[in-house]
């Protein structure tokens, strides 16, 4: 009778260490091909990262670089070489305090500048760890790097803007407001007075309504809805008391974003100039007109007790009155008994002026003072006929040389 194999106690556990040697070599198999995945997947995350990896040994020799790291710099390979060589000569100092941290078992991180192969320099944001065997020793260094030249350029150019615009808004003489569209003062600018309607704890964060006069805050609301809707500036003045002084000021208003601006310039000084100015202009004028009078209604005495006034150009109603002032003030001034009107500059005589001249005849006469008219041309004088113009207060002759020659005859 034949014995089963596994019957056998001897050949059973023989058939055993078989079989557990076979399944521990299956597991090495399967264990290598992990590993060799895992290396190939770490291998394919490296070789395609956007940031630049080095490996280098412990004289800091570059062993190893991915794609990424000798594009950062322009090179096509950067193996060999040493990490002094490609850092800037400003960062050595750092550099070798970032490989002590790392030999004490630190993770550093720093930003360091490295030297691309034109010379321009590239600052990158670098994080290094040490690399060491399975007893623990040193045998080199990783680094990770990130490049952060155009942030920090991006950065600078922000900084620069941002000062620039600060210097731009400090140079600016006028008020400046930041309300939202719901008229909510969210920031300011004083001006060079440094002056304010109301301290900034009392209006920011307030609504318009509630600390402004009824009347400005209705204006800074009226103009804010019609900003929203059309979106073109708005300007408007505004007067408000401030140290109880009344106050003049300009304002535009624009949209800034979802924010509204406003820009209030003072104009005090200028409408009080301009009040001035407008004052002086009435003055001049009024002195302008005084002359123009004195000049469009001249009275010279020509002998004692004789004046003489020669009429030139259109007499209206407001010049009749000035020529009879004029007349009047004349003769009593020089004690006139003679007074010559000549019309020979006038061009037109109609019943208005026929009318003034017989008045100021006749105020004469009050006066003591016989009027002479002279310069009567023939189309005048038929136009005084046909306009029934009654000159019996009146001596007439044609020329104002016949009539001072009748004048002096009439003294002696």
């Amino acid at each position: 009778m034949s014995t089963h194999p596994l019957s056998d106690p001897t050949a059973l556990m023989a058939e055993y260490e078989r079989l557990r040697k076979r399944v521990a070599q299956l597991e090495d198999m399967t264990q290598a091909r992990r590993q060799e995945d895992e290396l190939r997947t770490f291998k394919l995350l490296v070789e395609n990262a956007p940031d630049g990896i080095g490996i280098a040994d412990t004289d800091l020799v570059l062993t190893y670089t991915n794609p990424a790291f000798a594009a950062m710099l322009g090179y096509s390979d950067l193996v060999g070489k040493t990490v002094m060589e490609i850092t800037h000569p400003d960062d050595l100092a750092a550099l070798n305090v970032l490989a002590e941290q790392v030999a004490r078992g630190e993770t550093p991180r720093a930003t360091v500048r490295y030297l691309r192969s034109d010379g321009a320099t590239v600052t990158v944001h670098a994080s290094a760890l040490a690399l060491r065997d399975g007893q623990g020793n040193l045998i080199g260094y990783g680094s990770i790097n990130r490049d952060i030249t155009r942030q920090l350029e991006a950065e600078e150019s922000l900084r620069a803007s941002e000062q620039r615009n600060r210097a731009l808004l400090n140079a600016i003489p006028d008020l400046l407001f930041v309300l939202n569209t719901d008229g909510v003062f969210l920031q300011y600018k004083a001006d060079s007075s440094n002056d304010l309607l109301l301290p900034p704890e009392a209006f920011l964060g307030r609504k318009a309504t509630d600390v402004l006069p009824p009347h400005l805050a209705e204006q800074v609301l009226t103009h804010i809805e019609a900003l929203t809707r059309t979106h073109e500036m708005q300007t408007y003045e505004y007067q408000v008391v401030i140290n109880d002084q009344l106050r003049h000021f300009e304002a535009r208003m624009v949209l800034s974003d979802d924010d509204v601006l406003v820009l209030s310039r003072d104009v005090t000084k200028q409408k009080r100039a301009e009040r001035e100015r407008q004052a002086m202009q009435e003055q001049i004028i009024e002195a302008q007109q005084a002359t123009l009078r004195e000049l469009s209604t001249p009275l010279m005495p020509i002998a004692d007790g004789v004046v003489a006034m020669p009429l030139i150009g259109t007499i209206d109603t407001l010049r009749a009155q000035q020529i009879m002032e004029a007349l009047l003030q004349g003769i009593a001034d020089h004690h006139a008994r003679v007074a010559i009107l000549d019309i020979t500059g006038v061009k037109v005589v109609d019943t208005q002026v026929a009318g003034a001249l017989i008045r100021s005849a006749q105020a004469a006469r009050m006066l003591g003072a016989r009027v002479v008219l002279t310069g009567i041309s023939p189309e005048i004088a038929q136009t005084l006929v046909h306009i029934g113009a009654d000159l019996r207060e009146m001596i007439t002759k044609p020329t104002l040389q016949q009539g001072i020659a009748y004048v002096l005859e009439q003294r002696r």
